[in-house]
């Protein structure tokens, strides 16, 4: 059987300087982020995911150009191809993931047109880690995406390869 766990944040505050020199130039602004994590382990595979909602506190009439409501979401599938034993490298491991993941910056309808606010990527990744230590990871992806721009132009569609390196200490 699988083990799994959720985890729920929240992040809120305000954001911008709103008094220069003890002048006041605008009004305090606020920012509130929420999160929901899952994540389980089901035949050898790690499945995780997160989805998050942002609302930003943004001045009258621009709400529509910087994105007051955004939020997007991932998911990932990590599977493990190669554990060497304990006697060759510890606990590393080599693994197969793909990924998908949808991020909206700008949440809603042009209030002049009814039409929805494009600013928005949508992705499919799949790479291949290499993690030396439980903390330590070597990664090469292949991520192909589509990005919808502000006033909704067709996808763009572009792709490229990423390598990245990653560790606690």
């Amino acid at each position: 059987p699988g083990s799994g766990e959720v985890g729920l944040s929240y992040h809120g505050g305000h954001y911008n300087a709103f008094r220069v020199d003890g002048v006041e130039v605008d009004e305090r602004r606020w920012l509130g982020i929420a999160a929901l994590d899952v994540g389980v382990d089901v035949a050898g595979a790690e499945v995780r995911g997160e989805a998050a909602m942002a609302s930003v506190d943004v001045p009258t009439g621009l709400a529509e150009v910087f994105g007051a409501r955004q939020w997007g979401a991932h998911l990932d599938v990590v599977v493990p191809v190669r554990r060497p034993g304990p006697a060759e490298h510890g606990h590393a491991a080599l693994a197969l993931a793909l990924r998908v993941e949808h991020v909206d910056y700008n949440r809603g309808t042009f209030s002049s047109t009814g039409r929805s606010i494009g600013d928005e990527v949508t992705a499919v990744v799949s790479g291949v880690s290499f993690r030396p230590t439980p903390g330590t990871v070597f990664r090469a992806n292949y991520r192909y995406h589509w990005i919808r721009d502000f006033v909704g132009n067709p996808r763009a569609r572009m792709a490229g390869f990423q390598v990245g390196f990653a560790t606690y200490f």
